[in-house]
């Protein structure tokens, strides 16, 4: 079976979820000097790492595919377009369907020794052997190849990094010729590939045929993490229609000023005075009461995470107006055995077209610190804890702020969900939705006092057990004290010989008591029995 390495150590394929979800990263209290000396430094001084994310298009995203319709497997592909090569967007120019082969040498240092083969395949190729794209493409498209599958084997430590390739200064004319798609895939996603059949079967590894489309409005990943943390983009998560969708709905509900308390039952910790700036902020209640239009945004999240429904939050919905900025913080809070171990934040709304606007999400304390900007649609996921030995610690690289919002008259929008160890008891999705629906979301403040006030005095794992407790309890007494009430009510209006009584007005009473007599004389005048006339004479 083929594989494709950096060294001789081959890379085993993996997902980019799995492969993310893994990697190490040193905990809050192994952070190294240099970490801490940015940490003292302005956040507009550090080194970000440039350009700063995102750096895929939606444009030139497309998808590698094979199997039949019981299973199918995928991979996510970086289109050359619109440098060089057809554009995914081109529709029906760009879709290809063909056998994909490996080219011999596999790295293109040299002229194909199986062009036979290419013939009206598609040609899979590695970056190692030192010629560029459009030499590669070249080559590819005068064996008469139907498209290019170039496998970076050069850049990123976990085998996830994929990115366009790139025309060389002098490449012009020849990348103007070029007319067939060329799309790049990770380390990773090419191991994966070579593993999709039986080595017996003779095709190293390849399966048989393989399908290349653009990914129109499908999700798709990017890498952000480098050495840390462990953070990535997921690209077209939400649709235009269901950002807009969360924006009326928070808005509908009413956002409040943002006053730095804790709200542990939501997922946020306290934060000190001054640490932030012009910050709304609501939370959309909605458990199990979920209509068609979150539904269907829950089931997206869960598919390309991998958390469950019951793991996740709801949404909390956030408004940086002008000037609006948070500084550094954490998101981790403790949670009686289901930790939240993961954010998810989600941008609602595009910066104004030629500003970029502000409001961007910053890592600082990443190698090198790492830069964010909204983009419409697109998630920042960054795991917050590292499970060591079954005991959930902070993660100190970790730490996120949001930049102050610049761009005049614009509003930066987010989306909030965290993710947890474990699910929600039943309770939490019935009871508290259920008493945020009379105002479409937001819960009332005393629930989340009354859940901070047991943290408190009992301690994590008492207070949260205790709260949870109490959310299937009380239900339940008020149930039956109404169940009562309500029996009470039936016996005290059912008289002793059985007949209902009913209270009325003292005029409306009289009258029925006047008409029951006049009914009652009607009756005994009818069971009378009538004298017989005497009809025969003296």
């Amino acid at each position: 079976m083929a594989s494709f390495s950096r060294t001789r150590t081959i890379f085993f394929p993996s997902t980019l979820f799995v492969a993310l979800l893994l990697a190490p990263s040193p905990s809050y209290f192994a952070l190294g000097a240099a970490s801490r000396v940015r940490q003292r430094k302005s956040l507009a001084d550090l080194p970000y790492a440039s350009p700063p994310y995102p750096r895929r298009l939606t444009e030139q995203a497309a998808v590698i595919e094979w199997g039949n319709s019981a299973v199918i497997s995928a991979l996510d592909a970086v289109s050359s377009a619109p440098a060089f090569g057809v554009h995914a967007s081109d529709g029906a120019f760009f879709e290809v369907e063909a056998t994909p082969v490996i080219g011999r040498p596999n790295d293109g240092s040299s002229p194909l020794e199986n062009a036979d083969e290419v013939e009206g395949n598609m040609l899979v190729l590695t970056n190692g052997g030192g010629k560029s794209a459009v030499k590669m493409a070249t080559m590819a498209q005068a064996a008469g190849a139907a498209a290019l599958m170039v496998v970076n084997i050069l850049d990123g430590e976990g085998g996830d990094a994929v990115a366009a390739l790139k025309v060389l200064k002098g490449e012009e004319a020849a990348a103007a010729k070029v007319e067939i798609p060329v799309v790049s895939v990770s380390l990773a996603s090419g191991n994966e590939l070579t593993s999709a059949s039986q080595p017996e079967e003779g095709r190293d590894g390849l399966p048989e045929r393989i399908r290349l489309y653009a990914a129109g409005d499908r999700p798709f990943f990017e890498d952000v993490s480098g050495d840390g943390p462990v953070a990535y983009l997921i690209h077209d998560v939400l649709t235009e229609e269901e950002c807009d969708g969360l924006i009326a709905d928070a808005s509908a509900v009413g956002l409040k000023p943002y006053d730095g308390k804790p709200n542990w039952l939501e997922g946020t910790d306290g934060a000190k005075e001054g640490t932030w700036k012009n910050l709304e902020r609501t939370y959309l209640w909605k458990g199990l009461f979920k209509n068609l239009r979150y539904k269907t945004m829950e089931e997206r999240i869960e598919q390309v995470t991998g958390f469950t429904a019951d793991q996740t939050s709801d949404f909390q919905v956030d408004k940086f107006s002008e000037l609006g900025h948070f500084s550094p913080r954490y998101d981790h809070v403790l949670n009686a055995g289901r930790e939240q171990v993961a954010t998810m934040i989600i941008f609602l709304n595009d910066p104004p077209d030629g500003s970029d606007g502000g409001g961007e999400i910053v890592l600082p304390s990443a190698d090198p610190p790492l830069k964010i900007r909204p983009k419409r649609g697109m998630a920042l996921v960054v795991h917050g804890a590292l499970d060591d030995t079954k005991r959930w610690e902070v993660d100190g690289q970790s730490i996120r702020a949001d930049m102050p919002v610049s761009g005049e008259g614009w509003e930066k929008w987010t989306a909030t969900k965290y993710f947890r160890t474990g699910p929600d008891p039943l309770a939490r999705r019935i009871v508290l939705p259920a008493l945020a629906a009379p105002t479409g979301g937001r819960l009332p403040g005393f629930i989340a006092a009354a859940f901070d006030v047991l943290v408190k005095r009992l301690g994590w794992e008492r207070g949260v057990r205790t709260f949870d407790f109490l959310l299937m309890v009380v239900p339940v007494l008020l149930f039956l004290l109404l169940a009562s009430v309500l029996q009470g009510y039936v016996v005290g209006a059912v008289g002793g010989d059985g007949k209902v009584s009913v209270n009325m007005p003292a005029a409306v009473h009289k009258k029925v008591a006047t008409t029951k007599i006049t009914a009652e004389k009607r009756s005994l005048a009818k069971a009378k029995p009538k004298k017989k006339k005497n009809t025969k004479g003296d």
